[in-house]
């Protein structure tokens, strides 16, 4: 979507409208539902404290109203982590109790 070379994330992740075409939704070639820009979305996920806060709380909705959003992995501090599991790394989310027990099946 984004050349990552032309624009550092710095830039990229104050500019609310691409962030948003990052998650547009698609199907990939096995029909899943995936995001257009996965490793946007992934920096979105780890620089929570830094993006715009309605952006990040659309893909968290993303996250928790489709697995094959939640399942997506993406590499942080040298791990891999689901999209679900690297939401959970905002201990200030406030997740309702329903997608607590969603992301509790998932695990």
């Amino acid at each position: 979507m984004v050349n990552q070379k032309e624009v550092s994330w710095e830039e990229l992740k104050e500019k609310k409208e691409l962030l948003l075409k990052a998650m547009e939704l698609k199907r990939d070639n096995d029909n899943r539902v995936v995001v257009t820009d996965s490793e946007i979305c992934g920096n979105i996920l780890t620089d929570y404290k830094e993006v715009n806060k309605s952006v990040y709380m659309e893909l968290i909705h993303l996250i928790y109203s489709y697995k094959e959003i939640a399942t997506t992995t993406l590499s942080y501090q040298n791990e891999k982590y689901s999209f679900l599991h690297a939401s959970l790394l905002n201990g200030l989310l406030g997740l309702s109790q329903e997608q607590k027990d969603y992301a509790s099946k998932i695990e």
